[in-house]
Formats: structure tokens, sequence, C-alpha cells
């Protein structure tokens, strides 16, 4: 939680408008107000979309295989935060949370976060650039088939 914070303070020194996104190793406990840190106004992007619970542990010991034997547990230590008020959070998901050609072997120990934003445009200062990708559902996958394997 301090690494993070300390990286809040700098943006919020540097950019009106910023994302901030990582592997924190944040546990659920250290989650109180971090949101209020470096003068407020930081959003949570899984809690700004609804926290959908499919989405909520990008370590996820029960599913994702990258230590095969280890002690099994769900965590939420990758965190996307973003401030500012041309900033709106459209989406979120995991990407990277399937086994590489079926063999069971993940990309990595965390699943990927995938988050779209929608960018308030300077020129018009009302409407919102969209960035539609049509790729976005299969990068942004969530863990409904992984979770009913379990």
């Amino acid at each position: 939680r301090m690494q993070c914070e300390m990286l809040m303070d700098i943006l919020s020194q540097q950019a009106d408008n910023c994302i901030h996104l990582g592997d924190f190793n944040m546990r659920a406990a250290e989650d109180g107000g971090i949101e209020n840190s470096s003068g407020g106004g930081w959003i949570d992007a899984w809690k700004e979309t609804g926290s959908n619970s499919e989405v909520k542990f990008p370590w996820n010991s029960f599913v994702n295989t990258y230590h095969d034997g280890g002690f099994k547990f769900r965590a939420r230590f990758d965190r996307c935060y973003a401030r500012g008020t041309s900033l709106s959070v459209k989406q979120f998901g995991f990407m990277g949370n399937q086994p590489v050609e079926k063999k069971g072997d993940y990309l990595s120990d965390h699943f990927g976060l995938a988050v779209q934003f929608d960018v308030l445009a300077k020129e018009t200062g009302s409407e919102f650039a969209e960035f539609d990708d049509p790729e976005w559902e299969q990068a942004a996958m969530t863990l409904t088939d992984a979770a009913s394997r379990k």
C-alpha cells in the first residue's frame, strides 16, 4: 500500500488525469481509504464497474496452475486506480486468464487486468472519445468458464 500511495502522490502532482495500474501486493485489509490518498478523487476501476466477483481476484491459484502444488488462495493484489474529470471507466476484466494452448500453462501467476476507459475529448469538452476495439470482448475475458471448473 505504501508504494501505491507514494506513486499516487507523484501522479497527482504531475497530471490532472492519470491511470495507476499494477501489482501492488495489497491485501484486503489495506483496501480501506486508498481512494482518498493524495488529496482524494481516485477511483478503483473494479469497484467503479460494479465489483463483479468473477473478475475480483487476479491472483487465483485455485484456477491458475502457474505455481501448481502451492498453497491455494485468491487475492486482489493487482489494482487499477484512475483520477481526473476526463476519465471514465467503461469495462474491467482479465486477460491471460486461460491456459496457453490448452496445456494448462499460464503466462503468469497473476491474471492481467484489462481496463477500458472513455476519455473526455478536449475539443468539445462534453463528449467522450470512444475506444471501440472489436477484440475487447476476447481480450478482456472473465473467469466464467474457469470458475465453473473449480
